[in-house]
């Protein structure tokens, strides 16, 4: 399908974008004859299935069996629809894009889409400049006591909304609609009258990884608002469970500088402090638990992650989910359990860069760390307790596919619970969901 583009016009862009030098921007290939194999980026395998076939100019995994030419991988790993595949490319190679004129529903959306980034985009500037007037006090003395410098306001194009009309009053004498505010979540409309979504907050624009602005994260300043954050609605541009905050800052960061690894953390100021910090790899949902497709993201950019969510039992819940989601995708994956219940914020504010270092540096692989966070939930001095730990733990060491991993942790799982290592092997070769109890109790009895 050729998606209303003049068919000669993609015949031109794919000669002129050899699909074995656009993979290797992302993958790193090994020759075989007259073909070229990797690992797939699209699920988790360790052995390669992914093959770039350069004569017919196509891929192919025979693992998940996904397949297609350079449009579609740049689409797959870009994460955006057949334009903005067709835009990066035809950039990269100096092409101009055409004017789409078959194809009416595509056109339709590429031109509403056209407007709503015009909108967000004069939006956030304008919020940013709202955050510099005199009588924008309230939002300049939260800013103070967060101790934000003009450094990361810049940076993350912070702003306020001064009033729930403000901003439409600007926007409509910019030559925008009503209707085009609307389309870009940016206004509603309530008892026939339009108001701001995000009036009187503190605004956190949401930028995706080409530094186009997509929607808004915004904080209000207010006691008595029914909810701290708001977040944009999903848009023709904007899906939170596909884009994340502070991933433009990481992506342009890899262009400049090798990336070690990338560090998730629970929100706005969580990012916002971290960056202030140094730690300018670092990135957080927006309202959502990480999903696949967040993962997948992370994966074309950095292969390793940190997962440093809050220390509560919340957050380090959310952090066992999130572990599970980009095992999932194949990523490398460690994780930080931060002390007092702390958020990233509050642990860089209290204990400083030095000390957050330290954290990361001694972040434990995911087993280790699912290991030790069910160690915590239960009471090893009870015999029952310990059995039930064991069984568990050995649940987590047995999905593993290396036996030699399977005894790094078995014996961390000795020193946790006092099980010897020969009872703890007999065990694992076991079904443990056909495990009974007392069975179970019989292994904690023998040490």
């Amino acid at each position: 399908m050729n998606k209303g583009f003049p068919i000669e016009w993609l015949e031109e862009l794919k000669r002129k974008n050899d699909i074995v030098s656009v993979v290797s921007r992302y993958l790193t290939l090994q020759s075989k004859g007259k073909t070229c194999w990797t690992c797939c980026p699209f699920h988790h395998e360790k052995d390669a299935s992914f093959c770039i076939y350069p004569m017919d100019q196509v891929y192919h995994c025979y693992g998940c069996k996904e397949h297609g030419d350079v449009i579609k991988f740049v689409q797959k790993m870009e994460s955006c629809d057949f334009w903005q595949a067709c835009e990066i490319l035809a950039k990269g190679v100096g092409m101009d894009m055409p004017t789409l004129t078959s194809n009416v529903d595509i056109q339709k959306r590429k031109e509403e889409k056209d407007i709503i980034l015009k909108v967000l985009d004069c939006t956030y500037k304008h919020y940013e400049q709202n955050l510099y007037l005199k009588t924008s006090t309230i939002a300049q003395q939260y800013i103070k006591k967060r101790k934000l410098t003009k450094k990361e306001l810049d940076k993350f194009h912070i702003g306020y909304s001064t009033s729930w009309t403000e901003i439409l009053d600007y926007l409509t004498s910019k030559g925008f609609s009503y209707k085009d505010l609307q389309l870009a979540n940016v206004a509603e409309c309530k008892n026939d009258r339009y108001y701001d979504v995000m009036g009187e907050r503190l605004i956190f624009p949401i930028f995706n990884i080409h530094d186009e602005c997509i929607g808004f994260s915004a904080r209000s300043l207010s006691s008595d608002a029914r909810a701290k954050y708001k977040n944009s609605v999903n848009s023709v541009v904007f899906d939170k469970s596909k884009n994340m905050y502070g991933v433009n800052i990481v992506r342009r960061l890899k262009q400049t500088q090798k990336i070690s690894y990338i560090i998730i953390v629970e929100g706005q100021m969580d990012v916002i402090s971290m960056n202030k910090a140094g730690f300018e790899n670092s990135v957080a949902c927006l309202g959502t638990a990480l999903t696949l497709d967040h993962a997948r993201m992370l994966k074309n950019i950095c292969e390793k992650v940190v997962v440093c969510l809050d220390g509560d039992s919340a957050g380090q819940k959310a952090t066992i989910r999130t572990i599970d989601v980009l095992v999932e995708a194949g990523l490398d994956v460690k994780a930080v359990k931060l002390p007092d219940n702390l958020d990233p914020d509050e642990y860089i504010n209290r204990f400083g860069k030095e000390e957050m270092q330290k954290q990361l540096d001694n972040a434990l692989d995911y087993v280790e760390f699912k290991i030790r966070h069910k160690y915590n939930e239960y009471d090893i001095s009870k015999k029952d307790e310990k059995a039930k730990f064991v069984n568990v733990a050995l649940s987590i060491v047995n999905e593993l596919d290396s036996n030699s991993e399977k005894q790094i942790y078995l014996d961390i799982i000795k020193k946790l619970s006092g099980v010897p290592i020969d009872i703890l092997n007999r065990d694992l070769s076991k079904d443990l969901s056909s495990i009974k109890e007392n069975t179970v109790e019989e292994i904690v009895l023998q040490n």
